[in-house]
């Protein structure tokens, strides 16, 4: 099982804030104030690195699973 840390990715490039360029949700961006959920940006910048990590661990592309009904739901 391999950890994409998100958490330091968020942190690393400054996108927990409140400006509308954020990786969040929040209210300069969608008008209410979230703060808590990825918006598009957010979501492409942990596609890219989980592909980043399956990528570099060499690890198999016949499937993933993710668990968190706020990102993976729907």
């Amino acid at each position: 099982v391999e950890l994409v840390d998100l958490h330091a990715l968020f942190v690393k490039n400054a996108e927990v804030k409140t400006e509308a360029d954020s990786w969040m949700q929040n209210e300069a961006n969608t008008g209410y104030p979230d703060g808590v959920h990825p918006n598009g940006s957010g979501y492409a910048a942990i596609a890219q690195a989980i592909l980043e990590t399956i990528q570099a661990k060499k690890l198999p592309q016949t499937g993933i699973i993710c668990f968190g009904d706020s990102i993976t739901f729907g």
